[in-house]
């Protein structure tokens, strides 16, 4: 808990945070919601919001599966290293990931993962599925 306050602390007060599940996900035809789709998510909470915030983006995606995030927002982007989600440091990492998630001003979440959707009941913060 300590080092998701301390990472909170560091950013803005304000942020868009953004679930962008893959792992098992990508073997389930027609569930992924690819990147694309987050992009209009993020536009659309940015319109919505009235102003452009840093994205907090909690994600276990490859490198390549983000160009189009870091394409459209190359400058907004906050992400920690990933690690190995099995791994006893994998699974603090989701915990943090989830706590800062709660802690968004608004979130942009992948459908069919309740990871987004407890942490949006957890903080009280409004989402929109990608």
């Amino acid at each position: 808990i300590s080092e998701a306050r301390e990472l909170k602390a560091s950013w803005s007060s304000d942020y868009v945070g953004v679930h962008f599940r893959r792992g098992d996900f990508h073997l389930m035809d027609g569930w992924i919601a690819h990147a694309e789709r987050y992009v209009q998510a993020i536009e659309h909470v940015d319109n919505a919001i009235g102003k452009i915030l840093p994205i907090f983006l909690a994600t276990d995606a490859t490198e390549g599966e983000l160009d189009a995030l870091k394409q459209s927002f190359p400058n907004r982007l906050i992400r920690r290293p990933p690690v190995d989600r099995l791994s006893d440091r994998g699974v603090q990492n989701a915990m943090i990931d989830w706590l800062l998630l709660s802690g968004a001003t608004r979130l942009v979440l992948t459908p069919r993962s309740s990871f987004g959707e407890t942490a949006s009941i957890y903080g009280g913060v409004d989402f929109e599925y990608a």
